[in-house]
């Protein structure tokens, strides 16, 4: 808060957010964006979201039942903020970690719908299940949009196993699912658990650290959570953004962040309900999960990336 407040991000701050990055692939920042700002997308995001259940390009994180749903946000100048798309104490944290002006190439959020079922929710999953570098390589920057809480579907972080990456804790070359055995035998010494932050904090996480979202058991609104990920500039993702030429002075005027070198600018507005889903974290550009506008999901390598999940997918306190 009082960095916010003051506009600077203290040294202080950066070495014990950078502490326990590498200690346990996640940290976070609470109160680092004005509640101003977080209100107004947030009540922008909800108006949207019915728009969302009824598209065909709709992609649900691991099937329906979990009922976790990507929605972009909007992305037209008023709701651009800085504070969101490149805030500086995120910024200032990330160069130590990625390098200088990594490059955003990821826009989207999770927003987990309403859901009575405390067993419908994500399997525990890597989003790194390609060969990738052994050190922070990408980093995926979480905003709540409101207070959360295990109750409204804080995520499940598994701390530390951004350090055990290998391929034989996944269930296939082609999934980022962790096998029951691997993640039941971590749990005997570390077991995950779901932090509470205020709305506007950043969530920061490696993308190799294993994860699990979680149910949102209010019973009220979707909960938002906005997902940013950022590269090296060395990494030559192949994702790309969409925005519209008309911020392109704006957006490139943000210090500490790089969007050009992964932004297609469109003349006129972009329609952002009506963007398909792509998450593709390799450097290849023939891999990676796509919506096709039909069946939800299409995986090049292997359609059936994300089945619904079992009990056999996740972990509960006395399982072994």
């Amino acid at each position: 808060m009082e960095d916010r407040l003051s506009g600077t991000t203290s040294l202080e701050t950066i070495q014990s957010v950078v502490e326990a990055f590498h200690r346990d692939g996640f940290c976070a920042i609470s109160n680092a964006i004005d509640p101003a700002v977080v209100d107004k997308l947030n009540a922008r995001m909800l108006q949207d979201t019915p728009v969302y259940l009824e598209r065909p390009t709709l992609h649900y994180n691991q099937g329906k039942k979990a009922m976790n749903i990507s929605q972009i946000p909007p992305l037209t100048e008023e709701f651009l903020f800085q504070e969101i798309w490149a805030n500086p104490h995120a910024m200032a944290i990330l160069e130590y970690i990625l390098g200088p002006r990594p490059e955003c190439r990821f826009v989207n959020s999770n927003t987990a719908l309403p859901n009575p079922d405390p067993t419908a929710r994500q399997a525990v999953h890597s989003d790194a299940y390609h060969d990738h570098p052994d050190y922070p390589w990408a980093v995926v920057a979480n905003i709540y949009l409101t207070d959360v809480s295990p109750a409204n579907g804080a995520t499940e972080v598994w701390p530390g196993t951004h350090n055990i990456t290998s391929k034989k804790y996944h269930v296939s070359e082609h999934s980022g699912r962790i096998r029951r055995e691997a993640f039941c035998e971590r749990a005997a010494t570390r077991p995950p658990g779901q932090i509470t932050v205020p709305k506007g904090s950043i969530c920061l996480r490696d993308l190799r650290t294993w994860h699990a979202g979680m149910p949102n058991l209010s019973g009220s609104d979707p909960r938002i959570m906005l997902a940013l990920v950022y590269f090296p500039r060395w990494y030559r993702s192949p994702m790309r953004l969409r925005l519209p030429a008309s911020v392109r002075e704006t957006v490139n005027s943000w210090p500490r962040v790089d969007f050009e070198a992964g932004t297609d600018w469109v003349d006129g507005e972009v329609d952002h309900l009506n963007i398909s889903f792509q998450a593709n974290w390799t450097q290849r550009p023939d891999f990676g999960v796509f919506s096709d506008g039909r069946n939800g999901v299409q995986n090049k390598l292997s359609a059936d990336i994300e089945p619904e999940v079992t009990r056999e997918d996740y972990w509960m306190p006395g399982d072994s």
